[in-house]
C-alpha cells in the first residue's frame, strides 16, 4: 500500500521548515561563527586584556551555540514548536522528507567505501 504524498504540502512543509531554521538559530550560529573568528585577535591585546576578551569570546560562543539548540524544542514558543506543528499537520510530506534524506545518506556512506571498509559491490540498488 503506497501513501500518497500531496507535493504542495511537502514544499509548504519544506518553506516553513527552511524560514524557521534562517530564523533564531541561524543569527544564534552566525554568533557563534563570528566569537570563534575573533579568537584569532586575541593574539594582538595586551595579556591581561587577552585573557579577560578570550573568556568572554567563549561564553559568547558557548551561549550562542546553546540558545541555537534550545530554539528547536518542541515547544510552542519556540521554534521546534513551529517545527512540531508542521510536522503533525503533514506527517506523510515529512515522513518524505525525512525518508528520502536517510535513503540519499545512506546511499552516499554506502558509496564511500573507507565507510564500509569496502568498494561497493555490482548490483548495488541506487536510490533515484
Amino acid at each position: 500500500m503506497k501513501i500518497g504524498v500531496d507535493a504542495g504540502a511537502r514544499d509548504e512543509a519544506r518553506g516553513v521548515i527552511s524560514s524557521v531554521e534562517q530564523g533564531a538559530r541561524g543569527i544564534n550560529i552566525v554568533l557563534a561563527v563570528i566569537a570563534a573568528l575573533l579568537f584569532h585577535l586575541v593574539g594582538y591585546l595586551p595579556d591581561t586584556a587577552a585573557q579577560w576578551v578570550a573568556e568572554n569570546l567563549k561564553n559568547a560562543l558557548i551561549v550562542s551555540v546553546v540558545l541555537a539548540v534550545f530554539n528547536l524544542l518542541p515547544l510552542p514558543p519556540l521554534d521546534g514548536g513551529r517545527i512540531a506543528n508542521i510536522a503533525y499537520q503533514n506527517k506523510a510530506a515529512i515522513h518524505d522528507i525525512l525518508f528520502t534524506a536517510s535513503a540519499e545518506t545512506m546511499v552516499t556512506i554506502a558509496a564511500d567505501p573507507k565507510h564500509l571498509q569496502s568498494a561497493p559491490r555490482s548490483g548495488t540498488i541506487v536510490c533515484a
